[in-house]
């Protein structure tokens, strides 16, 4: 079923059921588009930096997952110093259904080694999520 951003197939959900996607989450007008980030190593800052700072005005950042949780909360300290950010919440790998559920993120981009990938992505896709 195609999304908003082109033409996704979507593996279908734990347990073998086959369930269309449901409709991307599509910012209402004048809200901007909310990004949560999977992995914070080397990958992530050329990925962070751009939203929080030349996309300020019509993006932000809700949330970090990574299995250091010292380097996403380095992340997390560096926004709020360099680009006046809140404290955004950082999450466990363990809790990414967490992370999508409390932060409602339109896109999730994923930063981890390229191996991970497939346990993010189908998840998020399935959250409605732009990835």
């Amino acid at each position: 079923m195609p999304s908003a951003q082109g033409n996704f197939h979507v593996p279908p959900a734990p347990g073998g059921g086959v369930s269309p996607p449901p409709e991307p989450r599509l910012p209402a007008a004048g809200r901007r588009t909310r990004y949560a980030y999977v992995g914070t190593g080397g990958r992530a800052k050329m990925f962070l930096d751009p939203v929080a700072q030349r996309f300020a005005a019509t993006a932000e950042i809700v949330g970090l997952c990574d299995l250091s949780t010292v380097r996403a909360e380095l992340h997390r300290d560096r926004l709020c110093r360099e680009f006046g950010y809140a404290r955004v919440p950082v999450y466990r790998p363990g809790d990414f259904d967490r992370l999508l559920a409390e932060t409602r993120p339109d896109v999730v981009v994923v930063c981890t080694l390229d191996r991970e990938h497939d346990t993010y992505i189908p998840a998020a896709l399935r959250a409605g999520c732009d990835v």
